[in-house]
């Protein structure tokens, strides 16, 4: 996961081979769910999440594979 700390863009990199699904969950700092999605891992093994509509702050990112 790069870059940290992120203002537009984070980048989210795994093995695909190992790895089939991702879930996320973004919170702030209060436990607010500010985001929570899942996605495929790519081709290219790397996935891009969206940060830039997030007010400037410090957040939670938990990730969870496929087999939890």
């Amino acid at each position: 996961m790069y870059p940290n700390p992120a203002s537009s863009y984070l980048w989210i990199s795994g093995d695909a081979n190992n790895i089939k699904t991702i879930s996320y969950t973004l919170t702030d700092a209060q436990g607010k769910i500010i985001m929570k999605n899942s996605f495929e891992l790519s081709v290219t093994n790397e996935n891009k999440l969206d940060l830039s509509t997030l007010n400037t702050g410090v957040y939670f990112l938990r990730l969870e594979n496929s087999s939890g």
